[in-house]
């Protein structure tokens, strides 16, 4: 079986959507981040001193008062989160998701895990493949992994079984990993919570 050496994605002409929309959604968790830190700031100096440090600010070239400047950041910082999470349904649609990876029977952060429209058996599945799978579908990593098919059956066509992870690797097929010898059922599906 071949894998996919570590640092050799790129972006090829048919998923080029799906690189641009990663890079937005990069984007964007960085300038969450940033609008994060300056509303905490700012908020944590008002409370400090009782009252506002600075009662102004020269922003785009417009002078607002402090406390409009932290409620258009708390606007703009939901406007975004929004948009962050339209970004990972639209990637999640293009191609089973991110690396081919997509959940089912759950949420947005949960699910029993397909990889290429295939479910992933739970025999030897723990929290650091979790970990793993969580990545992969752009979360931060995972809150539990999950057995038995928690959310609903899935088909017998299992792409791997037995995987075992150290919870660094970067994709499930970087881990220890059975594709020939799969005996597992509709009820041995393994899945993830991801945070």
């Amino acid at each position: 079986m071949k894998r996919k050496k570590e640092g050799s994605q790129s972006c090829s002409s048919n998923k080029s959507i799906l690189c641009i929309l990663m890079s937005l959604l990069s984007l964007l968790c960085v300038i969450v981040s940033v609008s994060l830190a300056v509303t905490y700031r700012l908020q944590a100096m008002e409370c400090l001193a009782g009252r506002p440090i600075v009662e102004r600010m020269d922003i785009d070239g417009r002078d607002l008062p402090l406390n409009n400047k932290i409620k258009t950041l708390t606007h703009d910082i939901r406007a975004m989160e929004d948009t962050i999470k339209i970004l990972r349904k639209s990637i999640a649609a293009n191609n089973g998701g991110f690396n081919g990876i997509e959940l089912v029977g759950g949420n947005e952060k949960s699910g029993n895990i397909l990889v290429h429209g295939r479910p992933v058996c739970d025999d030897e599945w723990q929290l650091p493949a979790a970990e793993v799978a969580c990545r992969m579908l752009g979360f931060e990593g995972a809150e539990e992994k999950t057995t038995h098919s928690h959310f609903g059956e899935v088909s017998e066509n299992f792409i791997m079984d037995d995987v075992k992870c150290g919870g660094e690797e970067s994709d499930l097929f970087h881990c220890s990993f059975d594709s020939k010898s799969i005996q597992c059922d509709q009820y041995e599906g393994a899945g993830v919570v991801c945070k």
